[in-house]
């Protein structure tokens, strides 16, 4: 079973890169900082820091296991007029023995969900399980539509859009993952999304028509005019 990890350097501007993560005893440890990212691995993953571990902004981590090996963690959020949202998401969770101080900074969302946390991390937990029994199909496009829509956070909005560069959002919310391209052409194809230049524009009042917005990204269920859209996605789509 294997992992992604998707990365970005310098944020918007910056060059995007992906690699496969396989299982190992080791796990995969991120040394003094995590940003720009979107984690997403069945293994073990450290955060570590001699004396802090910054976090953010615009940060996604799924896995089996975090543990934070640094005494305080630091999570940047982003600036007021351009907010960031962390996502901590884990089955396990272990630290060096003591819980580590954490500070926030900025005008974003932190969110942990997961093993019960202790003071200060309980108030940002939030539950991120999504419940539907039925359309597997649906609901694996579902994962992959709102990784891509959050690749838009933090972005400014103009006119009810809101754009970031095609090298993010292809390299860093879309990935190589069949399902995940063919979700992002069809978004294009139906006008969710169009290029403008060197980026992606999401047209956000044309996404609330389907009942798609950044507050119900990981509801505990997809909602009703999303679901028939991605049902009439997975009837077109044809696995490679």
């Amino acid at each position: 079973m294997k992992g992604h990890v998707w990365m970005a350097v310098d944020g918007d501007l910056g060059i995007s890169f992906e690699f496969d993560v396989g299982e190992s005893g080791s796990g995969l440890a991120f040394w003094r900082r995590l940003a720009y990212c979107i984690v997403n691995v069945p293994v073990l993953v450290k955060l570590v820091g001699e004396q802090d571990f910054r976090i953010g902004p615009e940060v996604d981590v799924e896995c089996e296991e975090l543990q934070i090996n640094a005494p305080e963690v630091r999570v940047d959020t982003g600036r007021a007029e351009n907010p960031s949202e962390i996502t901590l998401i884990s089955d396990r969770y272990s630290d060096s023995g003591n819980t580590p101080r954490l500070r926030i900074f900025g005008k974003g969302k932190l969110q942990i969900s997961g093993p019960e946390p202790v003071y200060p991390w309980a108030e940002y937990r939030t539950s991120f399980t999504i419940v539907e029994r039925q359309d597997t199909g649906v609901v694996e496009a579902y994962k992959h539509l709102c990784r891509i829509l959050r690749g838009f956070r933090g972005s400014n909005v103009y006119g009810g859009t809101i754009g970031r560069s095609v090298q993010w959002i292809d390299g860093v919310a879309v990935g190589r993952t069949p399902m995940a391209n063919a979700l992002r052409d069809d978004l294009v194809d139906t006008g969710l999304l169009r290029i403008q230049g060197s980026r992606y524009v999401l047209d956000t009042e044309k996404a609330a028509t389907l009942g798609i917005g950044f507050t119900n990204l990981r509801g505990a269920t997809i909602p009703d005019l999303a679901r028939v859209y991605l049902k009439r996605f997975m009837a077109g789509y044809q696995p490679r």
